[in-house]
């Protein structure tokens, strides 16, 4: 039985996005929800995109929808090229308030 997890996490270097990964398609968890430190909606579209390619669907949250700064690295973008941004489904603490309400999820922070 897959273990629902909730994944907090940023975007400043690789090793969050690859855990994302992992988690989006390992047999023994279930995404049921992405939050991003601080979610810019350039962090918010990187998400998003990974999790369509995969074939996932999770909403995504942002602690400060819209934030206007650019936490997002080089290698992100080299590695995905051009992924256009996107607003988050909602924001972060709505998020961890539905998914964590139940408390069958698992909170799993990559971020700062």
């Amino acid at each position: 039985m897959a273990v629902p997890i909730v994944f907090d996490m940023e975007t400043g270097d690789p090793d969050d996005v690859f855990t994302l990964c992992a988690l989006a398609t390992h047999p023994w968890a279930r995404l049921v929800a992405v939050t991003v430190m601080p979610g810019s909606d350039e962090q918010v579209g990187i998400v998003q995109h990974l999790l369509g390619r995969l074939g996932v669907s999770a909403p995504v949250g942002a602690y400060r929808p819209g934030a206007d700064v650019k936490p997002v690295s080089g290698f992100h973008r080299r590695w995905l090229g051009n992924v256009p941004a996107r607003e988050p489904d909602a924001e972060a603490w709505q998020l961890l308030r539905d998914a964590l309400a139940s408390g069958d999820a698992t909170l799993l922070t990559g971020g700062r």
